[in-house]
């Protein structure tokens, strides 16, 4: 899972998700509803396997 909070527009270079057959896939969660989110998954009732491509640790 990516969380993410952005300080200005991204820039997306559809040419190169067009060339590379890339999907993207956005979704918006309100901080009121996200702990309620997180217990849905952890409890396996939003399967978010189809979403997660790969896992990335710093």
């Amino acid at each position: 899972m990516v969380i993410v909070a952005l300080a200005k527009p991204p820039v997306l270079d559809l040419v190169q998700v067009i060339v590379k057959e890339l999907n993207v896939t956005a979704t918006l969660a309100y901080r009121h509803i996200f702990q309620e989110v997180i217990e849905l998954i952890a409890i396996k009732r939003i399967d978010v396997a189809q979403v997660i491509t790969s896992n990335h640790t710093s």
